[in-house]
């Protein structure tokens, strides 16, 4: 066949013969829409968007969105969790933090596996151990044993479902980066960063509507299981990468995962983006997985508990789509976060007052804001840390920020719990027995403080948009006879870019 004069039509798509240069792939026009969203022209010809992105997109939400009904199981009815395995209510929460613990241990083997071996084989990892945990503790409900063994094969449930879960987590920043043009990742991931809140929701709320009692656990818990189970149906359909690229991609990354990690933590902007992302995460983990705790005290139950939860969580979904949306038609990813942070601690700040008798409705509204407020950074610090350590690959910069989270989440909550007043303060009705305010107010001192670090020392700049922009430009130029002059102008403008990429491509100054 001749290479210069022929194209070949495979599934529906024209793949022409790809333009002389290491630099360049094969252009592939979706025959049925060239100029609809499925199709992104530039000189050189057509990058593809291909369907089975949703697919996977999918089977990356349902994965997250049940691993965090797991790890909220036990959270959203504890004092019945704590009568049904006969231990104590930290005892309980154990269940809560073990995940922290497991990603931890799980997050570097997760990230080298997704960057050697592809999103398909990190997702399936994923896939199968979040079910395998979810069905470990329906066995250890309807299998005769002791209590404290059924405790102790609930918690073995929890560890292989929490080293399941970094496999999911670190997937959406490669996915998005891989299978969707530059003006749709900062989106993607805010519909797949948004999924893991969205299991905490469902969790929050359906779980004390399905226990009221000891013995519903076994269908609460079966129920959950084949939950985590459906995913396993869109393995045939995962890819770890589309067959042509989105879009113009700029020079890839030659790192390996670990001198990726290396990398990343050379640049001081990193450090201050991940002390801000862990302490957001950690403080919106412990506060959902011990909003059970921190409530009923003041006399809500295990149903209002959940509905605190879920208006958190929703209030976290419509900021974070709002945000999404914005800085990716806008690329103003710095500009969001500076101005939300004030209000992020503000409304941590409110949390110290509104958990009081008899203000349930304040409480609905100060929940809300914190998830609108917090939630809405977090798709905002995924795709700053891609933007910073570029071109590091995209599982080591956002791993470093979700071990942080977690490792935060874990401390917090550890802390949290030391900090429970079981006595409380007879006739004080801000202080009753079992209250949390000095947890509360630990949180808020968390969030304000990192927040000040962020602010102060976080100067890094957009390497990824400058590159994607410079790589279009030298296309264009390229591509056109005429403008060749433009070639000259480019080469000068990005002289310094270039040899920031061959000598330490993540290096960041303040």
């Amino acid at each position: 066949m001749d290479n210069n004069n022929s194209s070949v039509t495979v599934q529906n798509t024209t793949c022409y013969p790809a333009p002389n240069g290491p630099e360049h792939h094969a252009a592939c026009i979706d025959e049925k829409s060239t100029s609809g969203s499925n199709a992104h022209s530039s000189d050189q010809g057509a990058y593809r968007l291909y369907k089975r992105r949703w697919m996977i997109l999918i089977a990356i939400v349902l994965v997250n969105v049940t691993n965090a009904m797991i790890w909220i199981t036990y959270s959203s009815i504890a004092t019945i969790g704590a009568a049904y395995f006969n231990v104590s209510l930290t005892a309980t929460n154990m269940l809560n933090l073990v995940f922290y613990v497991c990603y931890i241990v799980a997050s570097i083997p997760s990230a080298f596996v997704i960057d050697r071996h592809g999103i398909r084989a990190g997702l399936t990892c994923g896939i199968v151990g979040n079910l395998a945990g979810g069905w470990l503790r329906y066995l250890a409900a309807v299998i005769p044993m002791s209590a404290h063994a059924r405790y102790g094969v609930t918690m073995l449930g929890h560890v292989v479902a929490g080293i399941a879960q970094p496999f999911a987590l670190n997937i959406p920043t490669k996915f998005a980066a891989t299978w969707f043009a530059e003006d749709g990742r900062a989106i993607v991931n805010t519909v797949t960063t948004a999924a893991n809140p969205v299991g905490i929701a469902l969790g929050s709320v359906l779980v004390p509507l399905m226990v009221k009692g000891e013995e519903d656990l076994p269908l609460m818990l079966v129920v959950v299981a084949a939950i985590a189970s459906a995913p396993l149906l869109l393995v045939p359909c995962l890819r770890s990468r589309p067959p042509t690229p989105a879009c113009p991609p700029p020079p890839a990354s030659t790192d390996t995962f670990l001198r990726g990690v290396l990398e990343a933590l050379r640049s001081p902007g990193f450090w201050a983006l991940t002390v801000l992302f862990g302490s957001l995460v950690g403080a919106f983990s412990a506060l959902t997985g011990l909003l059970n705790n921190i409530v009923i005290p003041y006399g809500y139950s295990d149903d209002d508990a959940g509905i605190f939860g879920a208006a958190t969580i929703l209030a976290g979904l419509i900021g974070a789509g709002m945000v999404g949306v914005y800085i990716d038609r806008t690329g103003k990813h710095k500009q969001v976060a500076r101005i939300m942070l004030p209000f992020t601690a503000a409304t941590f700040i409110g949390c110290i007052f509104a958990v009081r008798e008899d203000a349930y409705v304040v409480c609905v509204v100060v929940f809300a804001l914190v998830g609108l407020t917090s939630f809405s950074l977090l798709p905002v610090g995924l795709e700053l840390s891609v933007e910073c350590t570029y071109p590091v690959p995209e599982a080591s910069s956002t791993n470093i920020l979700w071990m942080a989270g977690q490792l935060f989440a874990l401390v917090i909550q550890l802390i949290m719990n030391v900090l429970r007043d079981d006595d409380g303060t007879p006739g004080n009705s801000w202080k009753p027995a079992g209250n949390m305010l000095h947890a509360l107010i630990l949180l808020a001192v968390v969030v304000f403080v990192c927040a000040a670090v962020f602010l102060a020392f976080y100067r890094a700049p957009m390497r990824r948009r400058e590159a994607e922009r410079l790589y279009h430009m030298r296309e264009r130029a390229s591509s056109s006879p005429e403008r060749a002059h433009m070639k000259e102008s480019i080469r000068v403008t990005s002289a310094a870019d270039d040899g920031y990429e061959r000598k330490s491509p993540a290096h960041s100054l303040f």
